[in-house]
């Protein structure tokens, strides 16, 4: 019995890192793909000085290569946890070199159990992202698509019962993107989230209903500043720009279905968006909204066995602005998105996957002006093939 106490009390001695729990992970990848419309531009535009620009000049479209790591880490000890990831994207397309993608993406989260009920988490995240050119999908400007982001996130979760949990989170980001010759953007947004989910156990099946509720302010900033050469001219020609700081409110309903290894997802409304948005026509004189109602359902599909697994997501989503009429219309804009992605992959090895995407993104716009390049219509897709290792 002594002896007994006696390990009892050496185990109570020890070093709380020796009964924590770590876990890392890692896996690596190299796929070659053909990517159709990186730029999300439309097939026809027709520039300042009128000449006419076809899809091969516009939209960035070639072979490429790649390679990614993942890292992830996670540490477990009295109730609470820590997790790392880092990641990095290498894309290059050897025909085209301005289409070449570097992503370096770092992800920290935190959380902790207070009681029974009650727990406590965070997250942090930095992404920088490398890519020539600029992404025609932006409704205010088209921004470039290089850029650094940061992102914190905190929140508190409250347990009613093994069914019935809330969350309420508070979220903070920045993105600056790459200064251009001219000008830079840089873009800010503070949010609420309360959330809601219910979760029901039936024979081989769980059945999930998620609602939402966020409120987010977020405001663009650009700076505007003249060439060196004017700039020594005349040092009073630095101008800052804010574009407006915007108000809006979004609300999601969302209902998931699992039954085995076949799951299906319905997204019944997505979004409702309130509040006068930004300027974006300030230029033309004209006073524009972003506010618009979308809907969008949406389907998700997955089947796994042992040494293969096969993943199909779709959605179809219907956006209607309220006031938003571009220069050169008559209309408010409307938009309908077709969204389709799949997965396939199967073990040759142990730890060795052979893979296949293939994704296809498609805007239908009732704004197709040739001398525009937003508010159009637009299809964008690629496809590649490779292998993935995970010791």
């Amino acid at each position: 019995m002594n002896r007994i106490n006696i390990i009892l009390w050496l185990v109570s001695l020890c070093p709380l890192s020796l009964l924590a729990q770590a876990k890392s992970t890692l896996q690596a990848g190299v796929s070659t793909g053909y990517y159709n419309n990186v730029f999300r531009a439309p097939d026809i535009f027709v520039n300042g000085e009128g000449d006419t620009l076809f899809s091969e000049d516009i939209q960035g479209s070639s072979w490429f290569t790649e390679a990614t790591i993942d890292w992830a880490y996670r540490y477990k000890w009295n109730k609470q946890q820590l997790g790392l990831d880092l990641s990095g994207t290498g894309q290059i397309f050897p025909t085209q070199s301005d289409l070449n993608l570097y992503v370096l993406d770092l992800e920290q989260s935190y959380s902790k159990s207070l009681s029974k009920k009650w727990s406590l988490y965070q997250a942090f995240s930095y992404k920088a992202n490398q890519r020539s050119g600029a992404d025609n999908n932006q409704e205010l400007v088209a921004a470039p698509l290089a850029y650094q982001q940061a992102y914190g996130m905190a929140g508190l979760k409250r347990k009613f019962s093994k069914a019935f949990y809330t969350k309420f989170e508070i979220e903070a980001l920045r993105k600056t993107y790459q200064p251009g010759e001219t000008s830079s953007l840089r873009y800010t947004a503070l949010a609420g989230r309360l959330y809601g989910r219910y979760k029901w156990l039936a024979a081989d099946q769980v059945e999930y209903t998620e609602a939402s509720l966020k409120y987010q302010r977020r405001s663009y900033l650009r700076e505007s500043y003249p060439s060196e050469e004017a700039f020594e001219f005349d040092e009073e020609l630095f101008e800052e720009d804010l574009f407006d700081e915007t108000l809006f409110s979004e609300s999601a309903f969302r209902m998931q279905y699992l039954t085995g290894s076949l799951a299906t997802k319905i997204i019944a409304t997505e979004a409702f968006y309130f509040k006068p948005f930004i300027d974006a026509t300030r230029r033309q004189g004209d006073r524009a909204t972003l506010q618009y109602f979308q809907y969008r359902p949406g389907i998700s599909l997955k089947f796994s066995q042992r040494k293969s697994a096969f993943y199909l997501k779709g959605s179809y989503a219907s956006r209607s602005y309220k006031s938003l009429v571009p220069a050169g219309s008559s209309e408010q804009v409307q938009y309908k998105y077709l969204r389709l992605s799949t997965y396939w992959e199967q073990a040759i090895k142990k730890d060795l996957f052979l893979k296949l995407s293939v994704a296809h993104v498609q805007r239908f716009s009732n704004f197709d002006i040739a001398s525009s390049r937003q508010f159009r219509p637009y299809d964008s897709s690629w496809v590649k093939l490779g292998l993935r290792w995970k010791p």
